[in-house]
């Protein structure tokens, strides 16, 4: 039988297994408990990433002294007034007034 002139290719992705849950991992700030007997990274402070089922780091990785946690300042969303009739349609959402039990009307 003559040949068509054409191949026949087939790709095969590899299977990967799904990708794990991420954890939160928190950043923690430590500083040395004796500034005097640290190095210079920890004794200025530094920042590690640390999931938060791990206990806390006790000691510098460089100079092995005891480090301390720091209470961190706290990331809070700011409070902000709610939106007048005239800004929400402007930034193109429809503005409803109940005007029945189950009735309501456009602005």
């Amino acid at each position: 039988m003559p040949s068509a002139g054409f191949v026949l290719s087939i790709h095969v992705r590899p299977h990967f297994p799904p990708k794990p849950t991420p954890t939160a991992v928190p950043i923690y700030e430590y500083i040395a408990a004796d500034p005097e007997k640290s190095c210079r990274i920890c004794s200025k402070g530094f920042e590690l990433m640390r999931p938060m089922d791990r206990p806390p780091l006790e000691h510098c990785h460089l100079c092995k002294n005891p480090v301390k946690k720091l209470v961190s300042q706290v990331n809070t969303p700011k409070v902000t007034k709610p939106l007048s009739v005239s800004d929400a349609k402007s930034k193109g959402f429809t503005i409803m007034k109940r005007r029945d039990k189950g009735v309501y009307e456009k602005l």
